[in-house]
């Protein structure tokens, strides 16, 4: 029932006295008129004595009839009016518990209430879709139906204070939610009450503070976290305050630069350490408050009065609902230094260049442009009005195959700012590669930090890796069929068992020694016995595959060696077989020989010569190069001895 029904019920009216007397004055007024008039008129109606002793006699019996028809009409009227009162009382009240129940029930908190035994009468929409347990299933169930045992009497110890101290309390409690994960609420229970104010039960309101606790735990951490990073930067850090300029932080980094006490720092003002113009400070604290982040080259003055080159990297941040400029400081004093000395010697150097013949090269890594020297441009070829000075051009001008490792030399040297060299193939404008040697370094950088200029020499090497090719073919072929000499072979043996080892295939090495090559030599001479030799090795090598190799050991012999067969012995040996049979039919071709006699003539002469072929299979590092070498010798021996032009392994007479 509502407060303003029960004022209704409680209060007398003047209306409500005043409905109430009505019925008792008509009575009363009845009752004088029927006392003083009734015997006058039953004297003037009868005049006969017994009949008037009669009438008085039973003159009463028509006032209890007429009074109790009056009393009848006044209490059914009076019950009714009561009646209607108690089912609109009742109406009201029950529109009340509707309304009271809709309010819990749409709460966006857990709303409860439990009797002295803990058990629920009251259990929201919230509180079920919290806890995962509906409504009906709860009432009249304990917390151990909803909550684990460790949770319980964390509960159980705030009911028991509730009730204990007769008051309502405000406590956090943390409880396992339906998804089984951990919810923090704010709780605010008290007790409920009968009709007599005795303490029936307790009620509770919980709002879930989870988010609002992992915020200030966040914030926690942040602050830490700041201080931190703050505090413990290895380069020097400066807190300042947009509005007023004032210093109001500074790390242990920057005491140390500027020189100063911590008290002395805090009591400075960004113009105390600038000595830049007010306007050029306002102007910078006004674009740091707007986000900007471009790093700003300045002079800071330290405790000491020396000047110090630095570069300032400014950011916007607030904390405690203030607005601070967060500033790191690099001390770039001898980078300045460097840069100036860079410049100053940069005439001298382009001078160095072009009395050494050596071409120069300097590129603005931002627009791609390139300026070069006029040796440069003989180097490549080009007049000055022919050259393209960009970067595309210069990658485009370098070897495909060399065009990634000159992109990557000049990207490294960009970043790092340490001296790169290069050695790769560069396109002439007749269309022929010439080898150059590029050395270059970044000299500047921009704002960010990233280089903006880098500056080099190019030589033309061409000559110098000619000869280094002659000398690597003298050191690793044969000179007069260009196959591989021992050197070679043996590199390539170790390689082909390291690759054995891996894959756990076999390999096979064959040694061939050419049949009826001496009486060649003999009849027609040495050059016509290398003519056939050079033409042998063009017939082997076009045998096998590009990953196999062909090496001359000496004179007529030489050796085969045919990679990654499988890992099966049997099957590998009939590979092999089939190569060697292979390599015996082509060698066994007749020899068609041009050669000039001493007048300058030319001779044509045809010869026949087979060839004996051993062959042994090694996989891993089983055997050494010599055991293999060895072991497919005496095989070639075993050929020869079995009539010539034949194919022997040596698995099959060890």
């Amino acid at each position: 029932m509502g407060v303003n029904e029960k004022l209704k019920l409680s209060e007398p009216p003047s209306r409500t006295i005043t409905a109430a007397l009505k019925p008792a004055g008509l009575y009363l007024i009845f009752a004088c008129l029927w006392i003083l008039f009734s015997d006058g008129i039953a004297r003037r109606l009868f005049a006969g004595p017994e009949q008037l002793q009669s009438i008085l006699a039973w003159k009463e019996i028509p006032f209890v009839i007429i009074t109790l028809a009056l009393f009848w009409v006044w209490s059914r009227r009076l019950i009714r009016n009561v009646s209607e009162l108690a089912l609109s009382v009742q109406e009201k009240a029950l529109n009340s518990c509707r309304c009271l129940s809709t309010i819990v029930e749409l709460s966006p908190n857990v709303i409860f209430a439990k009797d002295l035994q803990g058990r629920y009468l009251i259990f929201n929409q919230k509180a079920a879709q919290v806890t995962g347990k509906h409504a009906d299933a709860v009432l009249g169930q304990d917390d151990s139906f909803i909550f684990p045992a460790d949770e319980i009497e964390h509960i159980l110890s705030h009911d028991r204070q509730v009730i204990a101290e007769n008051k309502t309390i405000v406590h956090e409690v943390t409880l396992t939610g339906a998804d089984g994960a951990k919810r923090i609420f704010q709780a605010t229970k008290g007790v409920l009450r009968d009709d007599s104010d005795n303490i029936v039960g307790i009620f509770g309101i919980c709002y879930d503070i989870t988010e609002q606790k992992h915020s200030e735990e966040e914030l926690r951490k942040n602050e830490a976290n700041f201080r931190s990073l703050f505090e413990e930067n290895s380069s020097p850090m400066l807190l300042i305050d947009h509005a007023t300029g004032e210093i109001i932080g500074a790390n242990v980094a920057a005491l140390a630069f500027y020189g100063y006490t911590e008290e002395q720092f805090l009591k400075l003002h960004i113009e105390d350490i600038n000595p830049s113009s007010p306007q050029d400070i306002a102007r910078a604290l006004q674009r740091a408050a707007s986000g900007e982040r471009r790093a700003r080259h300045t002079i800071h003055l330290l405790a000491s009065g020396e000047m110090r080159d630095v570069e300032l990297h400014a950011t916007h941040i607030n904390r405690n609902g203030r607005s601070f400029m967060l500033t790191i400081v690099h001390d770039i004093t001898q980078r300045k230094k460097t840069e100036r000395s860079l410049h100053e010697s940069e005439a001298r150097l382009r001078l160095a260049l072009t009395a050494s013949n050596q071409g120069w090269f300097d590129i603005d890594l931002k627009s791609g442009d390139i300026t070069v020297s006029h040796e440069y441009l003989d180097i490549a070829g080009y007049a000055r009005d022919e050259f393209l000075p960009s970067m595309e051009e210069l990658l485009a001008r370098a070897h495909p195959d060399d065009r990634n490792a000159v992109f990557s030399a000049l990207l490294a040297g960009s970043k790092d700012g340490e001296p790169f060299s290069i050695e790769y193939r560069q396109r002439k404008k007749s269309g022929d590669y010439r080898w150059v040697r590029s050395i270059g370094r970044a000299v500047e950088w921009d704002a960010k930090g990233y280089a903006s200029r880098l500056i080099g020499i190019k030589t033309d090497i061409t000559e110098r890796k000619e000869l280094e090719e002659q000398i690597r073919q003298l050191a690793f072929f044969d000179p007069l069929t260009s196959l591989p000499n021992r050197r070679l072979l043996h590199d390539r043996l170790n390689r082909a068992m390291e690759a054995s080892k891996r894959s756990g295939r076999y390999c096979a090495v064959m040694f061939s020694d050419m049949d009826n090559f001496k009486p060649l030599n003999d009849t027609h001479g040495h050059e016509v016995g290398d003519l056939l030799l050079i033409e042998a090795a063009n017939r082997l090598a076009s045998c096998v595959r590009a990953v196999d190799t062909v090496a001359r050991f000496g004179g007529d012999e030489f050796v085969i060696m045919i990679c990654e067969l499988t890992a099966d012995r049997n099957e590998s040996i009939e590979q092999a077989r089939a190569v060697a049979e292979k390599i015996r039919l082509a060698l066994a071709r007749p020899y068609i020989l041009e050669a000039q006699d001493e007048y300058g003539s030319t001779r044509t002469i045809e010869h026949r010569c087979s060839a004996s072929i051993g062959i042994t299979l090694f996989i891993d590092h089983q055997t050494s190069f010599a055991d293999i070498l060895k072991e497919a010798d005496l095989a070639m021996y075993a050929a020869k001895e079995a009539g010539r032009n034949m194919i022997r392994f040596h698995e099959e007479f060890r």
